[in-house]
């Protein structure tokens, strides 16, 4: 243990910080896990409306520096690109155009 009393207040300041970030990312994975639910039970409009506040939490998540900003924009990526392919008709969803026949 430290000896000097400001090095015992880092030490404080250090556990709070560490707690918080700790309870930050739990939450952040929960989210995850719930829109990830809700995509594989086919419920499309509720993980819709649930995007955008994921959206958000992670992009706050990745400017404050508890997540990598690239991780942040992965994750967001991916969950949007997973609910647009239940969801056919969407813009950029589209399957791909099939193969020309070989002549």
């Amino acid at each position: 243990m430290p000896i000097k009393t400001v090095a015992l207040k880092q030490l404080r300041k250090s556990r709070k910080r560490a707690q918080r970030n700790q309870a930050a990312q739990s939450a952040l994975k929960t989210l995850k896990k719930t829109i990830l639910t809700l995509i594989a039970e086919q419920k499309v409009e509720e993980a819709r409306r649930l995007m955008p506040a994921v959206m958000r939490r992670f992009a706050r998540a990745g400017a404050k520096g508890l997540i990598h900003h690239k991780t942040a924009s992965r994750v967001i990526s991916r969950l949007t690109k997973r609910i647009g392919k239940l969801s056919p008709g969407r813009a950029g969803t589209s399957p791909p155009p099939p193969a020309p026949a070989p002549s």
